[in-house]
């Protein structure tokens, strides 16, 4: 599944310059200023965002389903990029996006048939990893949703096989705030060479008593926190997707101990969650133990 993902998200560069010609009417005039021969020293800071995003969202608020969701930047010039943006059944919408040297990240993307806005915040992890998280609107023929987006670029030496390793393994969550672990199930649905997808079963929302209220006509589905991550040769694990309650983002960061097979054993690392406004949620530690 992740593999077909992938490939639907990184189209050569002739059919997205076709695309762009074909519906040229539908990028802002602001992006189609000329790219600039030089750069300056302000601008050698700005994010490189170029590249492949695997991604997960979810949007509304009668039963959220989290679903995958991909975009591919093709060309950044300076602060400017553009791209495509996939998203279940629609036709690939024509990205068109800015990002400051804060992270600050604005995405509109454009179809035929829908029209989305993003706001982003970009963190970059090394070795060409790196996360977009925030918010998105997308409005199609027949309605107008939002909810949490969080995008994945994976690193670019990937390693364990994680196809190899699908099921569910015995986790723990530790919440800084109480220091009472949370046993939960680890369950990988997916994976590839460096990619794997997984739902968090008994990890509950931590924000039972919100400051923030639920968006109008939420009701609470049977939804466990989804995450869609990445491993390095170096032994590195990034993850991010969204969480069990609304407008939730949930970030794990860690390292993956494998055995002489390069088989994965344990994961430790940190994990966030945060609301889509920017108000954290709660953080901790976390441990995944696959060893047999």
């Amino acid at each position: 599944m992740i593999l077909r993902f992938l490939q639907r998200t990184c189209r050569p560069c002739l059919s997205v310059f076709c695309s762009w010609k074909a519906r040229a009417s539908l990028i802002a005039a602001a992006a189609l200023v000329p790219f600039a021969a030089g750069v300056s020293g302000q601008e050698l800071k700005t994010p490189q965002v170029e590249g492949s995003y695997l991604g997960v969202t979810q949007l509304g608020v009668v039963e959220p389903v989290p679903t995958e969701i991909g975009l591919a930047i093709e060309i950044q010039d300076s602060r400017r990029f553009r791209g495509t943006l996939s998203y279940v059944e629609q036709d690939n919408l024509i990205v068109s996006g800015s990002i400051a040297s804060s992270g600050k990240c604005q995405i509109t993307a454009e179809s035929d048939e829908a029209r989305a806005t993003i706001q982003l915040d970009w963190q970059n992890f090394g070795g060409g990893a790196a996360i977009l998280i925030g918010e998105l609107a997308l409005t199609t023929v027949r309605e107008s949703q939002t909810g949490p987006v969080a995008f994945l670029r994976p690193f670019d030496n990937p390693a364990v096989d994680w196809s190899r390793q699908t099921g569910r393994y015995s986790s723990s969550f530790t919440s800084a705030s109480n220091r009472e672990p949370i046993h939960a199930l680890l369950d990988i649905t997916a994976g590839a060479r460096g990619i794997l997808r997984a739902t968090i079963a008994g990890w509950t929302d931590p924000d039972s008593q919100p400051i923030l209220p639920d968006p109008p006509g939420w009701t609470d589905p049977d939804t466990q926190p989804v995450v869609i991550g990445t491993t390095s040769a170096a032994g590195g694990l990034i993850a991010v997707g969204v969480g069990s309650g609304p407008n939730q983002i949930v970030t794990l960061t860690g390292n993956v101990a494998t055995d002489e097979e390069g088989l994965a054993v344990a994961i430790d690392g940190t994990y966030r969650i945060d609301h889509t406004t920017g108000k954290r949620l709660d953080q901790g530690t976390f441990r995944v133990h696959l060893a047999p």
